[in-house]
């Protein structure tokens, strides 16, 4: 007859060794496997990138830095289009005057001020409306594809002039085109084809976080798994099977709270591109990274809950057994 202590897996030292390697296990990947569910969904899938970005288009720092590159773009139009800024360089040319020229100049200013402020009124009257919401979905879903083009490594397919993978407001440019007070100031011509865009990621940030992120989408379902699996093969391995549930629910509770720390980390030079920062970009990351903070919180509350649970319970029951 074959005795407990000549089974090696009963053996009270490598149940303990094996229960604390799998529980090691367990809690170290149950934040890996919340950040892999986070990227396959919210980053990658773009109905929830878009549900994520789009509370911001009410955000005053974001209309500011899309007013700000409309006026930019309008600004180098008027002054590349303007008659009498050609005026007055060929008067320069022709009389050798700069003082001449500079007094033509001065005519054509208060019109080309005029005009800006018009756009400018315009441009804030779409930043509040319902159309901007809907543009600003639009442009956000063009920005996301190419987000997930690098980072899949297709970067070459990723049209970027200056490093940087850009918010085109096009769409935003089309509606103040359509306000009555600019489509009577100014002539469709003048501003038609205008190109206006804010930075949003740095295209060699992204391609340094390829590998993880294909690893973290291979991997996403079997990082879902192995956790849980862990768990419980550690429970059943486990002589002191209470302290070890409460340890290990405790520390992955732990584990999944600093989560947002190492994304913070890993996310921290997106929105710095070759162009320079601006205010977009963060608060992109910020709002696509608050549903990661959500599942961390409330997986960290329901583990370290159903610890402290089991543990209650599991106290309730050994003392009737004991009573009894």
């Amino acid at each position: 007859m074959t005795t407990g202590s000549s089974r090696p897996w009963r053996h009270p030292t490598l149940r303990g060794s094996g229960a604390a390697v799998l529980v090691v296990l367990a809690v170290l990947l149950a934040p890996v496997a919340a950040t892999g569910w986070w990227v396959r969904t919210t980053v990658s899938d773009t109905d929830h990138y878009l549900e994520a970005v789009t509370p911001l288009s009410d955000d005053a720092q974001v209309r500011d830095a899309a007013s700000a590159a409309i006026r930019l773009a309008v600004e180098d139009r008027l002054d590349s289009a303007d008659p009498v800024d050609r005026g007055a360089d060929a008067l320069r040319d022709l009389t050798g005057s700069d003082e001449l020229g500079d007094k033509v100049n001065g005519l054509g200013e208060p019109a080309r001020d005029g005009l800006l402020d018009v756009v400018d009124a315009a441009v804030d009257r779409v930043m509040v409306s319902d159309a901007f919401v809907l543009a600003w979905r639009k442009l956000n879903a063009v920005a996301h594809r190419q987000v997930v083009l690098v980072l899949r490594g297709d970067s070459e397919l990723v049209e970027s002039e200056d490093g940087a993978v850009r918010l085109e407001l096009a769409s935003v440019i089309e509606l103040v085109l359509k306000d009555a007070d600019v489509a009577g100031a100014v002539a469709p011509e003048l501003l038609s084809g205008l190109d206006a865009s804010v930075p949003l990621f740095s295209v060699a940030e992204l391609q340094e976080l390829q590998e993880k992120y294909q690893l973290l989408i291979r991997a996403t379902l079997a990082l879902s798994l192995v956790p849980p699996t862990l768990a419980l093969l550690a429970l059943v391995v486990a002589r002191h099977r209470v302290r070890t549930l409460l340890v290990m629910s405790l520390s992955a509770a732990v584990l999944l709270v600093l989560v947002p720390l190492l994304i913070d980390q890993l996310t921290n030079g997106l929105s710095s591109p070759t162009t320079g920062s601006g205010p977009v970009g963060p608060a992109v990351i910020d709002a696509v990274t608050r549903p990661l903070d959500r599942l961390c919180q409330l997986s960290a509350a329901l583990i370290a809950g159903g610890g402290i649970a089991g543990v209650a319970v599991s106290g309730v029951l050994g003392g009737r057994a004991r009573a009894a």
